[in-house]
């Protein structure tokens, strides 16, 4: 026995329950719940070839490469290939399809949880790796790998991360065809090259990155001049990428007393956004935010407005004014660290003009 809970989906909606008498009497009353016995029945799905379609919605037991297996001749239809041991359709006949971009095994063959003595009650039976009698830390990794590996196959996975890997290139809400596209490019793992002299983008394997950041920059959507005077395109920028660009833009070089590091600190707390200092795992904001007002009321998206508080955004403004005044140190809302220990004498006791007052200072001239 053991205390496992687990959902199931049953067929038709009907379980024994306290509404019905536990099934109409064929399970047992018990507290919070019923008793049931129950019977595991195995049968044959298909009796001729099935359809892809029908192949993927109904199989759903996975089987060992036939070849492996031995004693099996090869039936190839199409783009499924049957795999018969007795010659005709039966429980032990193996079904390969190309399953988003792998070559998938699956038995023709269900199996069912029925409940003894109510008729129509039954579930698919769950798979299970663990043997509970003996259980093995490889098992657990097998498990595990195949839970992962379902949630990266899941038809739900492309299109969520396409949307999230267009967020992050600067597009806040890509129309519902962007996504498709950048979605089918990671689905499939290529995408064509608007220049025909161009090679393809990708190498053909579901999740090809190349594929999918290809798509995400060469689209007619990221790419388009007239988007810009949409107010809606385009993104709010991370206050410490715009921080950084800001020095870059203006020439920013570190002098003797920084060499080659440079530090901003408290970040978090000052602006909202910090290197390594991630609140939770699900980054400093969420993909989905859509701040108050015309915003919100117009069901858009913006998730970098999810930092942008008043206070972070005064103290962004005061970290650029003193780093175009002072260079980069702490004092006057600074971002970088400690380089004077009187900032109310700056200007009176030191030389500003000297490399011993901050870590760095903007050269563009």
């Amino acid at each position: 026995d053991n205390t496992f809970y687990f959902k199931v989906i049953w067929e038709s909606n009907s379980f024994p329950n306290s509404s019905n008498s536990c099934g109409n009497g064929a399970c047992q009353s018990v507290y919070r719940g019923c008793l049931c016995t129950i019977n595991v029945v195995e049968g044959m799905i298909f009796s001729s070839l099935p359809s892809e379609k029908s192949l993927l919605e109904q199989a759903h037991i996975g089987a060992i490469d036939p070849n492996v297996l031995g004693g099996y001749n090869q039936d190839q239809n199409g783009n499924i290939v049957v795999w018969h041991k007795s010659g005709g359709y039966d429980k032990d006949t193996i079904f390969q399809v190309n399953y988003r971009g792998r070559q998938t095994f699956l038995k023709n063959m269900y199996s069912t949880i029925e409940i003894v003595g109510a008729t129509g009650m039954k579930f698919r039976n769950s798979p299970s790796y663990m043997n509970l009698a003996y259980r093995l830390p490889r098992d657990a990794a097998y498990e595990t790998d195949a839970v992962l590996e379902n949630y990266f196959r899941s038809p739900s996975a492309a299109p969520f991360l396409a949307k999230l890997m267009i967020q992050r290139f600067g597009i806040s809400n890509p129309s519902p065809n962007f996504v498709l596209n950048v979605a089918i490019a990671f689905r499939d793992g290529t995408y064509s090259n608007p220049d025909p002299q161009g090679d393809d983008f990708g190498d053909g394997r579901y999740g090809s990155m190349e594929a999918m950041i290809a798509a995400i920059i060469l689209d007619p959507e990221a790419r388009s001049a007239v988007l810009d005077a949409d107010p809606t395109n385009g993104s709010l920028v991370e206050p410490l990428l715009k921080f950084i660009r800001f020095m870059r833009a203006m020439e920013f070089q570190t002098n003797e007393e920084s060499g080659e590091r440079i530090r901003l600190i408290n970040l978090q707390g000052k602006i909202g956004q910090e290197t390594h200092s991630m609140p939770n795992v699900f980054s400093f904001f969420l993909p989905g935010y859509s701040s108050p007002g015309l915003i919100k009321s117009a069901s858009l998206t913006a998730p970098e407005a999810q930092v942008l508080s008043g206070p972070k955004v005064i103290s962004f403004l005061n970290g650029i004014i003193s780093l175009v005044d002072l260079g980069l140190n702490h004092c006057f809302a600074g971002l970088g660290e400690e380089a004077v220990q009187w900032c109310d004498g700056l200007e009176s006791y030191y030389d500003t003009s000297g490399d011993d007052v901050s870590y760095g200072k903007l050269t563009f001239q």
